[in-house]
């Protein structure tokens, strides 16, 4: 184990990755929802769920941030291009 305490370990996040624990792993579950919004026809309340999120709102808001666009626009823009919509 590291043996770092929650304080020092956010510092090192902030010095190595220049963000926090937090963003960083909604970082992750926010890649891992869009992987799954591009290659699944889940549902984005499943989808937002399948990623760690329990708040769809909460997950839109940061979706967007992150990506420039709403899940559902990512979703529709994905239909147009493989031509089903």
């Amino acid at each position: 184990m590291a043996h770092l305490s929650i304080s020092a370990l956010e510092r090192r996040f902030k010095k190595y990755l220049a963000k926090t624990a937090k963003q960083f792993i909604r970082q992750i579950r926010l890649d891992n929802a869009r992987r799954l919004l591009v290659e699944t026809k889940l549902p984005i309340a499943q989808v937002a769920y399948q990623s760690g999120f329990s708040d769809h709102s909460y997950f839109s808001r940061h979706f967007k941030l992150m990506f420039g666009q709403l899940p559902l626009q990512l979703r529709q823009q994905r239909l147009s291009s493989i031509g089903v919509i």
